[in-house]
């Protein structure tokens, strides 16, 4: 694989057909943010960064419903804090359901259950299934012990992987488009990993080309068409839509961040 810094403590990467940010956590000029589409509905990834300044962004979350007009707005189906502030939809039981990533006041990473973030959130953002654990790889079906190297299978409108209950979509998930998001044993190193533009991969791939990079945890984001980077630092601008706008988006601003307001 083969990494560029385009400033101190950022760094992107490709391998693989798979594009990576790695962020040095311990840097506090970079940080990570949840950011959320305007208006409490769908917006364009780059919009979404561009709006919040952003050096770098992937999608966020699996959704359904939108728009959402009630405040906080946010139409992702998983947990969600933004500074703190919870913006979860509680009217879906999918985020009780599904593992998140969070992070404390001193950006601390942890993924967990929502019974297991505790202090994790500061900017916090449901995904899953948790597909990295202590640098394990896991891809399991509906509670089985061993490992399934392909997809999982619908019952009752619901799939499980790896614990984590999905709607029947779920069920193709094995060689596509992918969304990560990870970091080291340690704690210091955040990992943004997107499969590129029209190329598929598995998440045995994915985690793979992660671990190499030094990430022992990792959680999947939405893939298919949601499946988006953006990048815009150090002379290289790019922005990887996917094929629809999103509901949510992890974005990795600069020390003086100020986001413009909600359209």
């Amino acid at each position: 694989w083969q990494c560029v810094e385009t400033r101190p403590g950022l760094s992107l990467c490709r391998a693989n057909n798979i594009c990576v940010v790695k962020v040095d956590l311990n840097r506090n000029t970079l940080r990570p943010k949840v950011a959320v589409a305007s208006g409490g509905g769908t917006e364009w990834l780059n919009s979404i960064a561009s709006r919040n300044n952003a050096l770098a962004a992937i999608n966020g979350d699996y959704f359904s419903g939108c728009p959402d007009n009630s405040s906080p707005l946010n139409c992702g189906q998983g947990l969600t804090f933004v500074d703190g502030v919870d913006h979860t939809r509680y009217e879906f039981d999918n985020w009780q359901n599904r593992r998140s990533l969070g992070f404390n006041d001193s950006y601390d990473p942890h993924i967990g259950w929502p019974s297991e973030q505790g202090s994790y959130h500061r900017q916090l953002l449901g995904g899953g299934p948790q597909v990295t654990f202590g640098g394990e790889f896991r891809w399991r079906c509906w509670y089985q012990g061993s490992n399934t190297e392909g997809n999982c299978s619908c019952q009752n409108n619901t799939v499980v992987i790896n614990d984590e209950q999905f709607g029947c979509s779920a069920n193709n998930w094995w060689n596509r488009e992918h969304t990560f998001v990870g970091f080291s044993d340690d704690g210091n190193t955040l990992f943004l990993a997107v499969t590129e533009p029209g190329v598929s991969r598995t998440p045995h791939q994915v985690h793979d080309v992660l671990w190499s990079m030094g990430s022992r945890h990792a959680i999947k984001q939405d893939g298919g068409g949601s499946t988006g980077m953006y990048f815009n630092d150090g002379g290289y601008n790019f922005a990887w839509n996917g094929g629809r706008a999103v509901a949510n988006a992890w974005v990795i601003v600069g020390k003086g961040f100020t986001p413009l307001p909600y359209k």
